[in-house]
């Protein structure tokens, strides 16, 4: 349910940088209002921006729909611009739809920014699945909106948390690169939902097992503290269906590798320095969007490849003995997070992650 208190809503009759390139259909999509409660002269604003024949790509029904917040090319004022992005299946491409600035990033504005998206395909979208980033308003305003979909957070981003959390425990490079590894960690991906506690016994052991075997010391303190926040983010704030792809396609999986993520830093590449003027930051939008609807046409016409299809390589699950011990857990006391300016990512959607 929505509990945003809704002012107004507006559309201008000619907003300004509304058409799209060389095109006379409206690129401008909504602007719309909302109260700010925390500071009352500072009103909460959206402004969407889209190409009605990209929009046209999310009425297909069973897509897959991406959406993610980027920060570095957001014209001041704004705090993110969030985009949605379909995989379109006859092109293989990967679409960027919709371009959203929004001044917040609370759980209405995403709620909203979801909505206009919905109302601007005349609710005609049925995605089967959205990737979306680790963020709980993000999330529950997605499975609020779409509660037929499939709603899994992007594993790339799953990884770059992990190893964020192992900086701020002070864990060894060495020791990050074990645990980083391929079937070492990324097996609670893949493992049974019902067994991922399980696995995480096996993960400790696999660590520590490694770790003697490559000379390395185990920091059985920094490691207690990281478990600690495994426990406290992955298991109790997020459901582990969010994060863990058992009995997924890989099709699907490698979706999750998140297609937005690489276009973020594209679009970005797009500006010389951050915080662009606002006319700046729609005419590179206008252009990109132009592109995308030229190569659609050109695909199907010869006139441009198909993107190979992609393939992720994730651990085949293993089977884990129902007595298995935790060899790794004594009476050391837990190391404390190191916040500093080193673990933190600009680019993440919460810190705490």
């Amino acid at each position: 349910m929505h509990h945003g208190d809704h002012v107004t809503a507006t559309r201008h009759k000619i907003p300004p940088l509304s058409t799209a390139l060389n095109e006379a259909v409206s690129f401008f999509q909504f602007h719309h209002v909302t109260a700010n409660r925390e500071n009352l002269n500072k009103p909460k604003r959206l402004i969407g921006w889209a190409h009605p024949s990209l929009i046209s790509l999310l009425r297909y029904h069973g897509t897959t729909i991406f959406i993610d917040g980027t920060f570095r090319c957001v014209p001041r004022g704004y705090k993110q611009c969030v985009i949605v992005m379909v995989h379109d299946r006859a092109s293989g491409l990967y679409v960027p739809v919709y371009y959203v600035l929004s001044t917040s990033r609370t759980g209405d504005s995403f709620w909203d920014i979801i909505h206009f998206v919905v109302q601007g395909t005349d609710q005609q979208i049925e995605p089967a699945e959205v990737v979306c980033d680790f963020e709980s308003a993000l999330i529950q305003a997605v499975q609020s909106q779409f509660p037929n979909a499939i709603v899994i957070g992007c594993l790339f981003h799953w990884k770059q948390a992990l190893r964020r959390a192992m900086k701020r425990f002070l864990l060894s490079e060495e020791e990050c690169a074990i645990a980083m590894s391929k079937g070492v960690l990324d097996m609670l991906t893949v493992i049974d939902h019902s067994l991922v506690k399980r696995c995480i016994k096996w993960v400790k052991l696999e660590i520590r097992r490694r770790c003697a075997e490559a000379g390395i010391t185990y920091s059985n303190v920094k490691w207690r503290g990281f478990w600690g926040y495994f426990n406290r983010i992955w298991m109790e704030q997020y459901d582990v269906s969010v994060w863990n792809v058992a009995g997924l396609n890989n099709e699907l999986i490698a979706h999750t590798n998140n297609p937005l993520e690489r276009f973020n830093r594209e679009l970005n590449n797009h500006f010389p320095k951050p915080r662009p003027s606002t006319a700046s930051f729609v005419g590179v939008i206008k252009t990109i969007s132009a592109e995308y609807v030229q190569r659609l046409a050109d695909i199907p016409r010869g006139r441009a490849r198909r993107p190979p299809r992609e393939v992720i390589q994730l651990p085949k699950a293993i089977e884990i003995p129902e007595d298995i011990g935790d060899d790794s857990e004594d009476e050391a006391p837990a190391a404390t997070e190191q916040l500093s300016d080193s673990s933190s990512d600009a680019g993440t959607t919460e810190m705490v992650l």
